[in-house]
């Protein structure tokens, strides 16, 4: 059996990805647990979507337990700075 090797995802390539499959709002899944009822009143499905289509990523991409890769992306927005956390 081939040896297989983990390919080293950089954070200009992350976001790249993650701009594209956010172009297409069918493509994503929202798994959005925000604690407490303030946050919820001030971010919006909207914001987090924009986060997604126009966001810098904030570190370096990591696998996770899995083998999944992990980037978090973050932008301001109506004054909010948004943080949304992104998987494979």
């Amino acid at each position: 059996m081939k040896k297989v090797t983990q390919l080293k995802l950089s954070p200009s390539r992350a976001e790249e990805i993650i701009h594209a499959v956010a172009r297409d709002s069918a493509r994503l899944k929202r798994l959005v647990s925000i604690p407490g009822g303030e946050w919820r009143q001030t971010v919006t499905t909207r914001q987090i979507d924009l986060c997604l289509r126009e966001g810098a990523v904030v570190g370096e991409p990591e696998l996770d337990d899995f083998k999944n890769w992990q980037v978090s992306i973050a932008r301001l927005s109506a004054g909010v700075n948004i943080h949304a956390p992104c998987s494979t």
